[in-house]
């Protein structure tokens, strides 16, 4: 479509926060690698020791849950999404006897809970490379395998669509890149249907969101890009 075609050129290769951090509860700065705003005034951050945060415009923060593993200098929590400020899920790596294993954090209506043993990563081989929560009840999760899993309150599914990164609005629609070609599917990930691909040297690095417009994030020799596609 000819709207993934406007291209914004911009210089910066970072395209992390792993270079802001925050005091935690235990006196030491954990460093910030999930982002939640429910309004441009309240919203949450996670670390990557595990600890969750409400934070406010007027620059004050307040710990909300600590990882029962905070102690463990091997937890490193990556990854966060967020349906709203009471449901959320995060995930990571805690070594566990000397194996590098998936932990999950969940947030629902409101209530937090950890583990290492539960559904939604007991099918993962690998470590989690993006995760969606359109909703309260709906997950959905790439891996280093570039494996899609859809979690529903039923259990896991694999779908059959491979994903680099993945951006849900809704739990029916949603998009995917994969090998250089941005896929749609409007039924829940049941079926997808290829809208763009992406010239030789591109590499997409994430899919985002916002007021109803798709913002295609990624990588070439030149340096970054953005496309930017109005549905």
């Amino acid at each position: 479509m000819s709207d993934f075609a406007r291209q914004i050129a911009f210089g910066s290769q970072n395209h992390g926060l792993g270079n802001i951090s925050i005091r935690g509860g235990d006196g030491a700065n954990g460093v910030i690698n999930g982002i939640f705003m429910n309004s441009p005034t309240t919203g949450l951050v996670m670390t990557d020791k595990g600890e969750f945060f409400t934070v406010n415009s007027a620059g004050t923060y307040q710990s909300e849950y600590v990882s029962t593993y905070s102690g463990n200098n091997t937890l490193g929590y990556r990854i966060m999404a967020a349906a709203d400020m009471n449901n959320l899920v995060a995930t990571g790596y805690v070594q566990v006897a000397g194996t590098a294993t998936p932990i999950i954090i969940r947030k629902r209506n409101g209530v937090y809970s950890e583990s290492i043993n539960f559904n939604l990563i007991s099918n993962l081989q690998t470590q989690v490379k993006d995760i969606q929560m359109p909703d309260a009840n709906t997950y959905y999760i790439t891996d280093a395998s570039n494996k899609l899993y859809k979690y529903i309150p039923g259990g896991t599914v694999l779908e059959n669509q491979r994903a680099s990164t993945i951006y849900f609005p809704t739990a029916m629609e949603g998009y995917a890149a994969y090998n250089g070609v941005i896929y749609h599917t409007t039924d829940g990930a049941d079926n997808w249907q290829p809208v763009h691909t992406m010239p030789a040297g591109d590499n997409i690095t994430s899919i985002r969101g916002k007021g109803g417009l798709v913002y295609v994030l990624g990588e070439n020799a030149s340096g970054g890009f953005i496309l930017k596609y109005k549905p």
